[in-house]
């Protein structure tokens, strides 16, 4: 027996109707509709003739009307936040729900703002607030709107949390002899991975120009002048970037008499 006290008595359900009179089972539905509201508490097979059931604008499951952005990208320590927007006629019963990956985020986080927009439409708002992200606030995020008719799924939106390079050695000062190899000490952590890169103050670069330079690794930790001349001193700057930022950390380098 059919006892829903909850039908959407539209178009789409006209057939039901239709099909329940037909094979004499009237009698034994007691379902009623609950929208539209013209209909509201009629039982639906009483609604014959077919113009009884009409199909109008109003949306009574939500629809997602604005997705989360795609990529979204933080730097660890900051804020983030994704929105997603849902349109409905039906607001009582309605639920916002954030998932990240496949479990839910706490609701304290999520914000939800109302307003009425054309046809008497409901435009729901909700923006999920990500404080002092970490690494591990990295993921795949979704919201989910549900009322009582049903619910939408938004398309996830990919949060990408960039760490900022920080030295975990820096260059030392330097004071040698002309022939001999100076070697600055230069590394960096963060996400993703830092690029080191050297130059010297000034321009001048004579170690480069004259190929007498080397990298001990392959990352670059290692920045090796041989054959040391007395032009080769001055500032030397290591530089670790990556998509989050740069930092910057210099030493110098001082050659005392001149190479033969």
């Amino acid at each position: 027996m059919l006892d829903s006290k909850a039908l959407i008595c539209d178009c789409q359900l006209q057939w039901l109707a239709f099909w329940v009179v037909d094979t004499g089972l009237a009698r034994t539905v007691e379902a009623k509709c609950q929208i539209p509201k013209a209909v509201s508490g009629h039982r639906f097979v009483t609604l014959l003739p077919e113009d009884n059931f009409n199909c109008s604008d109003e949306v009574y499951r939500p629809i997602i009307a604005t997705h989360p952005e795609s990529e979204v990208v933080g730097i660890a320590g900051g804020d983030a936040n994704l929105s997603c927007t849902s349109v409905t006629s039906f607001a009582e019963e309605f639920t916002v729900t954030w998932i990240k990956g496949h479990e839910k985020v706490d609701p304290d986080n999520v914000d939800l703002e109302k307003r009425v927009v054309q046809n008497s439409k409901i435009e729901l708002t909700s923006t999920l607030h990500l404080r002092n992200l970490t690494r591990g606030d990295s993921e795949l995020y979704r919201c989910i709107v549900q009322n009582q008719f049903g619910r939408s799924y938004s398309q996830r939106g990919n949060l990408s949390v960039l760490e900022f390079p920080r030295f975990t050695s820096a260059p030392a000062d330097l004071e040698l002899e002309a022939g001999a190899r100076a070697t600055f000490s230069c590394s960096a952590e963060g996400y993703p991975e830092p690029v080191i890169s050297w130059t010297k103050a000034g321009g001048d670069f004579p170690a480069a120009r004259e190929r007498r330079i080397h990298n001990a690794r392959d990352n670059e930790q290692e920045f090796v002048i041989i054959n040391l001349k007395v032009n080769d001193s001055g500032a030397y700057t290591c530089k670790a970037s990556n998509q989050a930022g740069v930092v910057k950390a210099n030493a110098t380098l001082l050659v005392l008499g001149e190479s033969t």
